[in-house]
């Protein structure tokens, strides 16, 4: 099928000219019925001054796309304003079109609604470990691993029972612009501490610690690229190394039954232009009015929910709206661990 892309700056280069910039997105996204609607949207007419493909672009997406599709043609146009556009960024008409389209091509690959960006679990990703796995959700990639040492933490000697924990860290390459180590700041990144003990949190919760015995797993995720959702996706991960770990303890006869109660997973909800909005990636994550992260086991019971108002309070409506969504994606999560560990 051809892109949105290329059929709206063929729409708005055809000889002799039919379409203004609005009307081409609009027409090229299929949207006929916008197409007269838009005949007074271009040569800067669109409302507030909106370039006039960004305004059509904004108009055929959901509404939960809309602000983080503008916030993406400003990065790549310079500007949102048609008059800046042309003034002071001196971008040609044709070139807004291309990247307007580029955006609605990039925004309707999926219902926010309703889906998971597109996830992949790769097992046995490096060789030391007892439990690896890269998890990529949409542009965010995570390698899990996990450690197996036959000790625990001083306060659960000779009790019988065993401990996992997590650590969590980004690489300095993971995000647009780099991340100092922590080393180099000579102390712990609060946030990253944070995030290590709810994945930690969230993997206990999947195992009984006596059938463990006294030995900690650690569940190390590093995130090799980020873009939104990091947590959720080292949980979702990580349980999947942590569950390849006891494997390999099991046929190592080191264990005698499997301890992993139920598996658990994460995942990312929020609202977004008042919209509930699944699986939110970065740039839905920071303009979102509402955000909420998920963690639940495999049999549809809550572990734990982080949630806050980015701006307005939102409500009971609101919540069971989102907690609806998560159950959904976490439901879609789980199936994806367990076919990953067929293979």
């Amino acid at each position: 099928m051809e892109s949105v892309e290329k059929k709206a700056v063929a729409i708005f280069t055809a000889v002799p000219k039919q379409h203004n910039c609005a009307q081409a997105i609009a027409a090229a996204a299929g949207r006929e019925d916008l197409v007269a609607e838009l005949a007074s949207a271009g040569g800067g007419r669109a409302e507030a001054g909106l370039c006039g493909a960004l305004y059509a672009a904004m108009a055929v997406v959901s509404e939960c796309d809309r602000q983080a599709l503008k916030r993406d043609f400003e990065q790549l146009a310079g500007a949102v304003g048609c008059r800046d556009i042309k003034s002071q960024v001196k971008l040609p008409c044709v070139e807004a079109v291309r990247i307007a389209g580029s955006l609605v091509d990039k925004y309707r690959t999926r219902d926010m609604s309703k889906d998971l960006r597109k996830v992949t679990i790769e097992r046995n990703f490096t060789k030391y470990a007892a439990g690896s796995v890269v998890i990529r959700q949409g542009d965010t990639w995570v390698l899990c691993t996990a450690s197996v040492e036959e000790k625990v933490p001083p306060f659960l000697r000779d009790s019988g029972q065993g401990w996992v924990t997590a650590e969590y860290s980004m690489l300095p390459s993971s995000t647009l612009q780099r991340k100092d180590r922590e080393i180099k700041k000579g102390k712990p990144d609060a946030r990253s501490s944070e995030i290590g003990r709810l994945i930690g949190r969230a993997l206990r919760a999947a195992v009984d610690m006596k059938k463990l015995g006294e030995r900690t797993i650690t569940i190390d995720c590093d995130v090799l690229q980020a873009d939104g959702g990091t947590r959720c996706a080292s949980i979702t991960g990580g349980m999947v190394a942590l569950a390849d770990a006891i494997d390999k303890l099991i046929a190592d006869g080191k264990l005698t039954e499997n301890p992993i109660c139920n598996f658990v997973s994460a995942i990312s909800v929020g609202i977004c232009n008042g919209i509930p909005a699944l699986d939110l990636d970065y740039i839905h994550d920071s303009t979102a009015d509402v955000d909420l992260n998920v963690v639940m086991t495999a049999d549809g019971r809550f572990v734990e929910l982080q949630g806050t108002a980015e701006h307005e309070p939102f409500t009971d409506e609101q919540l069971n709206a989102l907690k609806a969504l998560a159950v959904k994606g976490n439901a879609e999560l789980a199936r994806l661990q367990q076919e990953c560990r067929k293979n």
